[in-house]
């Protein structure tokens, strides 16, 4: 028997049966394989579409789950790499809005859930900021060291991004470290502020700034502007033009904090009070300003200029009189008064006030014929200091007196 077994398994009948027999297992393996439906979760970034002009775009979701099912080669195919989960933002205007996550799948691929299906965005106007550059040394610099003549090209950048982040924003520096300090005189480094990097939203132009410094080992100093006011009014008849401070700036020494708190240095106020011309003072800087060890120049000169202080004032009815001779024994004028504008110093008009309106107006009938003309007014101001800027009425009628 065991001969007859052993023929049998040895035969090409049993064993072509055998090989059909594996034939279909793998194809029957193949094929189950082809048609299962495999299940797999995605994390991907959202995409937006039509995202409004001159609008930003922030949301504290960036990215959603994505569960999909699909036959296993299709899964393992190039095809996955069209899958995508996209926000539609048409019609939206600045706000909050509350909008459906869209996934974009491939044919073949079936949706099984999407983790969150819906978003909150926020939707801001984009607008720009300009700041000035400073300089904010990582870690500080160490005791016996100050940064002097520092310059930056350019010296200002510009932010543009959501309205309410640029509002946070009053600062905007670079930072270099000790160790890039002493390397040079020269460093090219990216503008940052306060929260840059949680930023993304808000970008600055240029990207890179050229920082030009002296790095000074001694005792710190630093040069600060100079800033003076003024107390008192000064003659009626003039005002204060400007006031200009030489020089400008003052340099302080002193221990580094101190420093840190002096942004300028105030002089005493300047009494101007019944002043008529331009006047140069010499002002004493004040000893120990702010807890600075010595502060140089001691003394600046602070320039008062003065302008005058000319002043509009209106005359009403001022009566109108007639000169000059005519064939006509008399003559009227209708009407017989007018309102007058002058320009003057205070003073003057005060003066000419005593004695009346510093103004004549009169019409001229030498030569006229007519018995009625409209002619223009005349005027004569009774003070060389004095401007006529308006009269009203600018003509009068005039009508001859026959009897």
């Amino acid at each position: 028997m065991i001969k007859n077994l052993d023929r049998l398994l040895s035969s090409r009948t049993f064993l072509k049966i055998v090989s059909i027999i594996v034939a279909v297992l793998v194809w029957y393996y193949v094929t189950a394989e082809r048609t299962t439906e495999v299940v797999r979760t995605f994390t991907l970034p959202i995409e937006y579409l039509n995202v409004p002009q001159e609008l930003s775009i922030s949301s504290e979701t960036r990215n959603v789950d994505l569960q999909i099912a699909a036959p296993r080669d299709v899964l393992s195919g190039k095809s996955l790499e069209s899958i995508a989960c996209q926000v539609d933002l048409k019609g939206l205007d600045a706000g909050t809005h509350v909008v459906p996550v869209r996934a974009i799948l491939p044919s073949g691929v079936r949706l099984i859930d999407i983790k969150p299906s819906n978003i909150e965005v926020q939707l801001t106007k984009t607008t720009t900021k300009t700041l000035t550059l400073e300089v904010k040394v990582e870690g500080g610099l160490p005791p016996g060291y100050r940064l002097e003549d520092v310059r930056f090209d350019p010296e200002e950048v510009r932010l543009e991004g959501p309205e309410h982040k640029l509002q946070s924003i009053d600062r905007v520096y670079v930072e270099p470290s000790l160790d890039q300090l002493l390397e040079g005189e020269s460093l090219t480094l990216r503008p940052s502020w306060k929260g840059s990097r949680e930023m993304e939203d808000v970008t600055v132009e240029p990207v890179q700034v050229r920082m030009d410094y002296v790095l000074i080992q001694g005792i710190p100093r630093k040069n600060v502007k100079v800033d003076v006011s003024i107390t008192g009014d000064p003659h009626k008849d003039y005002l204060v033009q400007g006031v200009s401070v030489d020089p400008p700036e003052v340099t302080v020494k002193g221990p580094v904090e101190v420093l840190d708190r002096i942004r300028n240095v105030e002089l005493p106020a300047v009494d101007v009070s019944g002043l008529k011309e331009d006047e140069v003072f010499e002002v004493r800087v004040p000893k120990g300003y702010g807890g600075a060890r010595e502060i140089e120049p001691a003394f600046v000169r602070v320039r008062v200029l003065l302008a005058p202080n000319l002043q509009e004032r209106m005359y009403k009815n001022v009566p109108i009189q007639i000169r000059g001779r005519s064939i006509y024994p008399s003559w009227r004028s209708e009407p017989s008064r007018a309102d007058v504008i002058v320009k003057g110093m205070p003073s003057v008009l005060d003066e000419l006030e005593d004695s009346g309106p510093p103004v004549e107006l009169y019409v001229d009938v030498t030569n006229i014929v007519s018995r009625k003309l409209r002619v223009p007014l005349q005027y004569k101001a009774v003070s060389g200091d004095v401007e006529i800027v308006k009269i009203e009425p600018a003509h009068v009628t005039v009508y001859a007196n026959t009897e």
